[in-house]
Parts: structure tokens; C-alpha cells; sequence
């Protein structure tokens, strides 16, 4: 897993470039296998939020997002 942060980007940025790196990934092709990814986010608003808890926010939401994939497939 990896974790970058974007100073100074509100929801809209952030909503925006998750968006263009999955489009990115998804045309991606690698003969015989297929690459997914999942982009959690979290927006530090507040001064007296801790980085750690917008990390965990972040973190949640990577794996919730794994998650609804699984759920997916399975309902395929």
C-alpha cells in the first residue's frame, strides 16, 4: 500500500486526480492479467485534526473500496 498527501487540494481536486489515476490504471494492459486498484481519501479540514486519524480515514476507505469490488465479482 501506499500513502501520498496533497497539501493544500480541497475534496473536488482530490475527487478529481483519484479519478484520472484509475481511468490511467484501467487502460493499462498486461497480457493475462488484470490490475485494479483502490484509492481511499481523507481531507484534513481542521487544525486541531491529527494527521494520524485522516490517515486512518483514508486507510478505511481503501479497504471499503476493496471491499465493494469483492462484493462485485461475487454477484457476478
Amino acid at each position: 500500500m501506499n500513502c501520498n498527501f496533497l497539501s493544500q487540494t480541497d475534496v473536488e481536486t482530490t475527487d478529481k486526480t483519484r479519478s484520472r489515476i484509475k481511468q490511467a490504471v484501467s487502460k493499462t494492459k498486461i497480457e493475462y492479467v488484470i490490475i485494479y486498484i483502490s484509492i481511499g481519501y481523507a481531507i484534513k479540514s481542521r487544525t486541531d485534526e491529527y494527521i494520524s486519524e485522516v490517515h486512518k480515514l483514508a486507510d478505511n476507505r481503501t479497504y471499503s473500496e476493496e471491499f465493494n469490488r469483492l462484493i462485485f465479482f461475487i454477484k457476478e
